[in-house]
């Protein structure tokens, strides 16, 4: 018995099993959504991104406000976290003077609403067209107070804390110092400040992560062309599993009052259904296997597009090692890259491939006559 015409046609599927003309077209639609969760996001929504800046606070003075008021960085620079201790109050005083955010002593966390800070700190630049002006000091309008947690913590975006260019790169000094930086507290009813300065750290090297990826393709590679389409499955899970475990850490990670990545989490969820429909549909439904696949994968690279700086940049938003992260990335886009060569080479193949029944033998028969 010859040895080398089974290899050649053991990891073809049967065509009748494919997606066919129809799923070459919803492959399409697809990779365009899942590109388009990609790369848009809601108005307004600011979550923590992989950066170079790094704010840093270097001091809180007087020294006796500082044991009542504890400020932190979360997110490189995306914004600060205020920790005050059991029984004393503070307030953080806005742009323009105005009280901005309170902690009582009963630890009941307020945002004065009428502040304009308020409405400027929606996104990222500044940008709300119809941020109010609050006046300065006891000048401004009285300060209403709505109440945003219990727990002596709050969190807010501060555009004092990062540049705030967004066309015009910052240039750094040697030692990577961008800018000073100053936030005004009332630490029972005394004045304080919060120091600090905004640093750039620099990127670093992706192609060790990029080779890993391309390792990984060509193992899942062999893998799905062995066993279509359990081996699809099997690929797809393998990104399914890295997706969902970045995506817990940095939710894990956001500091408190912090919303959720409600993008980043959406995706991973959807992900991992198509996942489950995928492997439970893979033996009596072989069709319904590549359409979820085809899901899965599309919604993948939406997820890797909002993930993308995660390679390179020196400040991630998630509180594993930057090697650990990267490395699931790099599985996940292995995984996807597989899975998606994968799925074009079975559409083509259901293009190529005769119909069955007699008028597909004897197309078969007629070929290998001219043969």
């Amino acid at each position: 018995m010859s040895s080398g015409a089974a290899p050649s046609r053991s990891w073809r599927p049967r065509p009748d099993r494919l997606p066919g003309v129809r799923g070459s077209v919803l492959a399409l639609v697809l990779v365009v959504v899942g590109l388009g969760f990609g790369w848009s996001r809601p108005a307004g929504a600011e979550p923590a991104r992989a950066g170079r800046d790094r704010a840093v606070v270097l001091a809180v003075e007087p020294a006796a406000a500082e044991a009542i008021a504890r400020v932190s960085v979360a997110g490189g620079d995306t914004g600060l976290v205020l920790d005050v201790a059991p029984g004393h109050e503070v307030t953080v005083l806005g742009y323009e003077g105005e009280p901005y955010l309170r902690v009582q002593r009963d630890g009941t966390t307020q945002v004065n609403t009428s502040s304009r800070s308020a409405a400027v700190n929606a996104d990222r630049y500044g940008s709300t067209p119809s941020a109010p002006t609050s006046g300065s000091g006891t000048e401004g309008p009285e300060p209403t107070w709505a109440t945003i947690g219990t727990d002596g913590q709050v969190f807010w975006h501060d555009h004092r804390v990062h540049w705030m260019a967004s066309t015009i790169d910052p240039t750094p000094d040697e030692d990577g110092h961008i800018q000073d930086w100053v936030v005004k507290l009332i630490v029972d009813g005394a004045p304080a400040t919060v120091r600090g300065d905004l640093r750039r750290e620099a990127d670093a090297a992706a192609w060790p992560y990029a080779l890993l990826a391309l390792a990984v393709a060509g193992g899942f590679l062999v893998i799905g062309r062995r066993s279509p389409p359990r081996g699809l499955v099997v690929t797809q899970a393998a990104a399914a599993v890295a997706v969902v475990a970045i995506t817990v850490v940095a939710s894990a990670s956001r500091p408190p009052g912090a919303s959720p990545d409600v993008v980043l989490i959406g995706l991973a969820a959807a992900i991992t259904v198509s996942t489950i429909v995928a492997g439970s549909q893979v033996r009596h439904h072989p069709k319904r296997t590549w359409y979820a696949a085809l899901a899965g994968t599309a919604l993948t690279v939406g997820f890797l597009t909002q993930v993308l700086p995660e390679w390179w940049r020196p400040i991630l938003v998630t509180a594993m090692p930057a090697v650990a992260e990267r490395v699931l990335l790099a599985i996940a886009a292995g995984a996807a890259l597989a899975a998606a060569l994968l799925l074009v080479q079975a559409v083509e193949s259901a293009l190529v491939a005769p119909p069955p029944g007699p008028e597909g033998r004897a197309r078969v028969s007629a070929r290998a006559g001219d043969g």
